[in-house]
């Protein structure tokens, strides 16, 4: 017996003077942009899980579970949360990906917790990662529709669904012209205001751009309909990159760049003359 305590006393020092040397000699990974090894992915998610389910209180939501509850925690998942996890019906976000661990996007995965774990980590966040805390900003009452609304986001109502949609784009009606002029006018807008992030035509991708901020347009185009760029280049996103240019802008410049965006790939030669760097 004495042998085998011993044993296993020599092999739980030698795990413990292993793992000491692994992160004080600086053998651990800690960059975020480099992609952790699949023990230590699975190894944080499971204590993180284990930890929600241990510290969660065992509660159900005090809100009736009902479209104007799910709409309300749905207007405060676009605002605050969307940016990092991704809002339904859109594409997965470039800016989540660049946390570590990454921001999981609820829309297309859902979420493991129940409503109450939801609400716990949305009130006391996850400690070194991107999930703050929300308890300083928000009521428990609207944590708790939050709560409700991301528990169903795989699922949600169509009424709900149909709330939360981004609302046509206010202001003047899109010109009726299409010519090279418009392009023209709205290629320069894009190449002063946008290329830096989203690319230029004729150019290899840029490497930030590719890590920090939305898909480049110059090679991937966009999905968008017109309205919709409209009002995302007028009004921005919260919690990106992507700033609200409509106190810059009037309607008639940004309908401009709308145009060139959508048409960006299939640009005409005499377009793409006109918005070729100068010789000296």
């Amino acid at each position: 017996m004495k042998p085998l305590i011993a044993g296993s006393l020599c092999g739980v020092a030698l795990l413990g003077l292993s793992l000491a040397v692994y992160v004080g000699g600086g053998f651990m990974e800690v960059a975020a942009d480099a992609a952790p090894p699949a023990w230590e992915a699975a190894l944080m998610t499971s204590a993180v899980h284990a930890s929600v389910r241990r510290r969660a209180p065992a509660l159900r939501n005090p809100l009736p579970p009902g479209d104007e509850t799910f709409i309300a925690g749905g207007k405060l998942y676009m605002k605050d949360c969307a940016g990092c996890h991704g809002a339904p019906g859109q594409p997965p976000s470039d800016f989540g990906a660049t946390f570590y661990p990454r921001a999981p996007q609820l829309p297309r995965v859902g979420s493991r917790y129940t409503e109450a774990q939801i609400f716990w980590v949305a009130k006391h966040g996850i400690r070194r990662s991107g999930m703050y805390p929300q308890a300083l900003s928000y009521s428990d009452a609207r944590l708790w529709s939050l709560a409700a609304f991301i528990a169903r986001i795989t699922n949600l109502p169509p009424a709900v669904a149909k709330a939360l949609r981004p609302p046509r784009a206010p202001g003047a009606p899109r010109p009726s012209t299409h010519g090279d002029e418009e392009l023209i006018a709205g290629g320069k807008l894009y190449l002063d205001g946008c290329s830096g992030c989203h690319g230029e035509p004729g150019r290899p991708p840029r490497r930030r751009a590719a890590f920090y901020f939305p898909p480049e347009f110059a090679h991937a185009g966009t999905d968008g309909s017109g309205p919709e760029l409209f009002w995302i280049v007028k009004h921005g996103i919260r919690g990106t990159g992507m700033s609200a240019y409509g106190t810059f802008y009037p309607d008639r410049q940004i309908w401009a760049l709308v145009e060139f965006v959508e048409r960006i790939k299939e640009l005409p030669p005499s377009v793409l003359e006109a918005l070729r760097p100068k010789r000296r």
